[in-house]
């Protein structure tokens, strides 16, 4: 187990808890688009024109380029068969691992909004830049304050709710009359329920499909073809998406058939109407992610919950409805909640990994216990992590929890939230 000593100050409302600059250009340098997260100010053109340089030099001398520190940040270079990133990352907690994964998932999401043919053969930089507009709206989702969680750990985020198998089993049944063998329901773009060969999808394709939903919940229907980057980067699939009731929608992979006037005028009211009452059970898991029977300790005030085997995860927080922190000057905002935890998150699992690979690089490695826990405390707040064969959970909490009982309180909260569930 790894501890700290109490830090001083907190994070603030007003603080984002990560910062960077993305840059997309072709191989010859020809910008496409750029995003900036979090970092108000935008990177002059000839700063990015000068990374740029340093790639291609390094690239003719036979280099590859990677990832530099400097004293304030990252900068991380990263490029495909004709497109390349330049990452501009303004704090340095993150490992080469960890953002090469994040621009390896930033990439698949260009395959599944044009396709890998459209990525890869297109000879025309002014198409490409045309096609590169039809992205943006699945990068915002990907890099929204509402999903940037979901997003830094890699997985798909999901809801619990109290009893989900008369909706996994209507679920499915519609999914067969499509035709399809892919479907979920979501509210608020976290999944709730999904058939059995939605989960059997890469996690990628999983919580691209979910931000795609994300993006699509304010129209009643839609159409979409989507491309899957690992099962189908070529030929594209049709999305449907339908709002059953408010914050809550269904999605399906299908072919061409049925159109989307039947799915939604025949089958939805055959399937959906009658289970309105079981749909708006869905609500009551908001806002905590979970049902408001589970009743974690009071002085958990946000969790973040990763299913390490399936890529899922729950992320909460509002632990206590929206009375969480209430009392608590310092924690009362969601935002602060969040970006104090996740920068737990990044120092925490970037810690866990980092020994546990050494350690199993070691040739002494059987006589070295592996790293599951670490814990943090500051003035404002604590933070405990613990790594389990499936699970890490990730937890704030208020700064007058005693520092001896939250081993205990974290372990009690994971089961807690995994308690009857696969």
């Amino acid at each position: 187990m790894k501890s700290n000593e109490p830090r001083e100050g907190g994070i603030k409302s007003t603080d984002s808890l990560i910062k960077f600059s993305l840059h997309c250009l072709t191989v010859n340098g020809i910008p496409l688009f750029s995003k900036n997260i979090g970092h108000s100010s935008t990177v002059p053109f000839p700063v990015i024109g000068s990374l740029n340089g340093v790639q291609m030099f390094a690239k003719s001398k036979g280099v590859e380029s990677g990832l530099t520190r400097t004293e304030t940040g990252v900068v991380f270079w990263k490029e495909y068969e004709t497109v390349k990133f330049i990452l501009l990352v303004f704090e340095n907690k993150c490992n080469e691992r960890f953002l090469e994964t994040l621009l390896e998932n930033l990439y698949k999401s260009l395959i599944m909004s044009i396709g890998e043919t459209e990525l890869t053969k297109s000879n025309n930089v002014e198409r490409l830049k045309k096609k590169m507009k039809l992205c943006s709206p699945l990068l915002d989702a990907m890099l929204a304050p509402s999903k940037i969680t979901a997003t830094l750990t890699q997985t798909t985020e999901t809801l619990h709710i109290s009893n989900s198998s008369v909706l996994i089993n209507y679920l499915t049944s519609f999914t067969e009359d499509l035709d399809s063998e892919f479907g979920c329901i979501t509210v608020d773009g976290r999944v709730v329920v999904a058939t059995e060969k939605f989960w059997q999808l890469q996690t990628i394709e999983t919580s691209l499909l979910s931000y795609v939903v994300y993006n699509l919940r304010n129209a009643t229907a839609s159409d979409t073809p989507v491309y899957l980057p690992n099962g189908s980067p070529v030929v594209p699939h049709r999305l449907i998406t339908v709002t059953l009731i408010d914050h809550v929608q269904i999605a399906i992979v299908c072919g061409p058939e049925p159109s989307l006037h039947e799915i939604q005028n025949k089958l939805i009211v055959h399937y959906w109407l009658p289970l309105v009452p079981y749909l708006r059970e869905c609500l009551r898991s908001l806002p905590r992610s979970f049902p408001p029977e589970i009743k974690p300790d009071h002085n958990v005030i946000s969790v973040i919950l990763l299913n390490t085997v399936e890529g899922k995860s729950l992320i909460s927080f509002h632990t206590h409805g929206n009375n969480t922190a209430i009392d608590m000057d310092e924690m009362s905002s969601k935002d602060v909640r969040k970006n104090a935890l996740l920068d737990f998150y990044l120092s925490a699992n970037n810690f866990l990994k980092i020994n546990n690979d050494d350690e199993t690089d070691d040739s002494s490695a059987a006589n070295v216990s592996e790293t599951k826990e670490t814990y943090q405390c500051y003035t404002t707040h604590k933070c405990y992590a613990l790594k389990t064969a499936s699970y890490e959970i990730y937890v704030l909490f208020s700064r007058l929890v005693p520092t001896y009982s939250m081993g205990f309180l974290t372990k009690a909260t994971l089961k807690m939230l995994t308690k009857d569930r696969s």
